[in-house]
C-alpha cells in the first residue's frame, strides 16, 4: 500500500533554511578541518574559509618547470 505524505514533497521555508544554515555555521565553527572537508562539496563553500585554495609562492625543492609550464 502506498501512502502519500504531502509534507515530504514540501520545500523548506526561508525561515527553515536560515535556521539550518545557522546550525551548519555553528557546527563548522567548532569542527575540525577534516570534518568540514567531509561535507558535500556543493555546500562546503557556505562555510567561511572553506573551498578556497591555499596559495604559496614557494615551490617544492625538486620542482623543475617543463615546456608546458613555461
Amino acid at each position: 500500500m502506498n501512502i502519500h505524505t504531502p509534507d515530504i514533497d514540501r520545500l523548506p521555508t526561508r525561515e527553515e533554511a536560515e535556521a539550518a544554515l545557522s546550525t551548519l555555521r555553528k557546527w563548522a565553527g567548532k569542527s575540525s578541518d577534516e570534518d568540514i572537508s567531509r561535507l558535500d562539496s556543493a555546500v562546503g563553500w557556505l562555510v567561511p574559509g572553506q573551498g578556497y585554495p591555499a596559495f604559496s609562492r614557494a615551490y617544492p625543492a625538486g620542482f623543475r618547470p617543463d615546456a608546458a609550464y613555461l
